[in-house]
């Protein structure tokens, strides 16, 4: 993982490869560096959401979904909060339903 010059990270795979003269003898190396981090974070997502169908698969109850899923993305986003919630179709109000918080 390197870091990129505006600050964010970036996941690379380097490939060195060693050329050699006609004698055999090391000449110089060739570097391919690939940017792999849409890949990483395809697999990080995915691990993701195989860990919640695992938590979720034995829940019954909605409310134990919701907390069990809300502390997942919470923990898994870095985050103190994580609420659920629904809009009221008479009064169009937000309602939360459910939620996680780290303190």
């Amino acid at each position: 993982r390197y870091v990129h010059r505006a600050g964010h990270h970036v996941w690379a795979r380097l490939t060195l490869s060693l050329v050699r003269d006609a004698d055999g003898r090391p000449d110089y190396e060739v570097a391919v560096i690939e940017d792999v981090t849409a890949r990483k974070t395809a697999e990080r997502r995915q691990a993701f959401a195989f860990a919640l169908a695992e938590r979720l698969r034995d829940l019954a109850d909605p409310a134990a979904m919701c907390d069990a899923a809300a502390r997942m993305l919470g923990e898994a986003l870095g985050v103190g909060c994580v609420v659920f919630g629904r809009v009221d179709a008479d009064t169009g109000r937000a309602v939360a339903h459910g939620g996680w918080s780290d303190g």
